[in-house]
């Protein structure tokens, strides 16, 4: 077994929450709707993870607050 880290993020602007839609062809989840976000690299910082996860999902460069919540599991 191994652990992955996996990070989203919430991104609130004038009452709005950014929710992005998952590709159809997708074999996981195809076609849902979810927070920006993805897996860590091993040895990357989870909040430049974040960064990287919004700006290749969304195109934006976010600052990184927080966080609202953490969990593990394996």
């Amino acid at each position: 077994m191994r652990q992955q880290v996996i990070v989203s993020g919430l991104l609130k602007q004038q009452g709005k929450i950014l929710l992005i839609q998952r590709a159809e062809k997708e074999t996981f989840l195809a076609g849902y709707f979810e927070l920006p976000g993805g897996k860590v690299d091993p040895s990357e910082d989870p909040m430049d993870a974040l960064k990287r996860e919004f700006r290749e999902e969304t195109g934006l460069n976010i600052e990184v607050g927080e966080p609202i919540r953490t969990f593990s599991y394996l």
